[in-house]
């Protein structure tokens, strides 16, 4: 059994995803990343439902899909692909860590509202025609 696995997909709603699965006798550890946030996630063993006979026959493990719709996660039904490629799957990890690690970037939008001598009103604020001379330079 792999002590760690990687998985890609590309999700409509979320944009790429990637997800460092690690599996315990008793649960799987999951690290989901995407383009908003990262999630560590435990899956106890129990909460996932058995497969049917012939799926235990082929694999002994839950998927992962298996293991997020245990816990009800809105990426259960997307397809993932495991990276089986031969690469340095520790740098992947490495990767996905600090993806999670870095700092995310919002755009954020204000205003500044020139409350000129004599207004009163919001109409009077809003609509204001008077301008600071440094602003428009």
């Amino acid at each position: 059994m792999l002590e760690h696995e990687s998985y890609v997909c590309v999700s409509l709603e979320h944009g790429p995803v990637g997800v460092s699965l690690r599996r315990k006798p008793d649960r799987l550890f999951l690290l989901v990343r995407t383009a908003a946030r990262s999630d560590h996630l435990i899956v106890f063993r129990e909460q996932i439902p058995r497969a049917p006979w012939y799926r235990r026959l082929l694999t002994k493990t839950p998927t992962l899909n298996e293991a997020l719709a245990a816990i009800k996660h809105p990426l259960s039904k997307e397809a993932f692909r495991r990276i089986s490629t031969p690469i340095d799957k520790s740098l992947f990890a490495r990767k996905l860590v600090e993806l999670y690690t870095s700092l995310v970037i919002k755009k954020h939008s204000i205003a500044i509202i020139y409350a000129g001598p004599g207004q009163s009103s919001l109409d009077q604020v809003l609509f204001n025609e008077i301008s600071i001379h440094f602003w428009t330079d």
